[in-house]
């Protein structure tokens, strides 16, 4: 098996709402940044991640993968 990560969080805004439909794009893009330069410093996983009010978003931890066999 491979070792994979998984990056969730939640953004505060979303692509529903009518007037900044992309406005989620530039929240989740900083949050991968701010993921990024941690697991790069190499802190220990999980990793517990804030939005930019420190309310509790989401998470970023190390999985085993074990991937589906090929289909035929």
């Amino acid at each position: 098996s491979k070792p994979m990560i998984r990056i969730s969080f939640e953004t505060t805004t979303d692509s529903a709402d009518p007037h900044h439909p992309e406005a989620w794009r530039k929240e989740a893009a900083a949050m991968l940044r701010k993921t990024a330069t941690r697991i790069k410093s190499g802190e220990p996983m999980p990793l517990q991640l804030f939005d930019d009010t420190g309310v509790l978003s989401g998470k970023a931890r190390e999985l085993s993968y074990h991937p589906d066999p090929p289909k035929r």
